[in-house]
């Protein structure tokens, strides 16, 4: 790891510790995320831009499991997890961060990033702004665990991130942290503000991040017969 895991606020990196590759993982997902990236929410009354991300939402379900995951919103759209079978590849994801993190995830997000053609052919620019994964329907004191997969062929791309456990997060630097196929990062990313850094280059790349979902509805469960 380039930094250690240890104190509340410090984000480690680990190179290449997934063994899956970007086409490995965009085929085990193909199902769980939508053809078309969502739109964009406006800020501070701005246009949103042409959207090249689509979002995925599936929890992992077993025997202990005694309630469903509430909704999660991404932008402007509100999506139910999707249940994934212990076969499947994110399965093996999230025990491999619930190893690195000693937490046991019940839930991942997953960005799919697109390279999207804008109008003058050209493609557009990728960027996510800086935000804090600090939603109620979370377990906040949790930290979360993120994995990064680049298409084959692409550099690494830059994630903004802000690491400073003192200073007030939104007034705080900037640091950027360069992440390519298997990289995985764990940090308090509910109290410390980070994003996609806009590039001009356009890549293809997918980011699957693991949460402790608040669950607040029971579970139906079969009855025996």
């Amino acid at each position: 790891a380039e930094l250690p895991f240890g104190e509340r606020g410090q984000l480690a990196v680990l190179r290449r510790v997934a063994p899956w590759s970007y086409a490995e993982v965009a085929s085990a997902i193909y199902d769980l995320v939508p053809r078309e990236p969502q739109p964009k929410r406006s800020f501070y009354g701005r246009a949103p831009g042409t959207p090249t991300i689509a979002y995925g939402y599936v929890h992992f379900e077993n025997e202990e499991s005694a309630c469903a995951p509430p909704p999660y919103t991404f932008g402007t759209t509100t999506c139910t997890a999707t249940a994934v079978p212990p076969e499947h590849v994110l399965w093996r994801m999230r025990d491999m961060a619930s190893q690195m993190a000693g937490v046991e995830y019940n839930v991942a997000l997953i960005n799919d990033v697109r390279v999207v053609e804008g109008a003058d052919g050209e493609p557009v620019k990728q960027s996510l702004g800086k935000h804090k994964d600090d939603e109620k329907t979370m377990d906040r004191e949790q930290p979360i665990v993120s994995f990064s997969f680049v298409a084959e062929g692409d550099g690494p791309f830059l994630r903004r991130l802000v690491w400073n456990p003192v200073a007030d997060a939104n007034k705080g630097k900037c640091g950027f942290v360069e992440l390519g196929t298997g990289d995985a990062t764990c940090g308090m990313y509910s109290t410390h503000m980070h994003g996609l850094a806009p590039s001009k280059i356009s890549r293809a790349q997918i980011v699957v991040t693991f949460r402790c979902a608040v669950c607040t509805e029971p579970r139906k469960r079969k009855r025996a017969v």
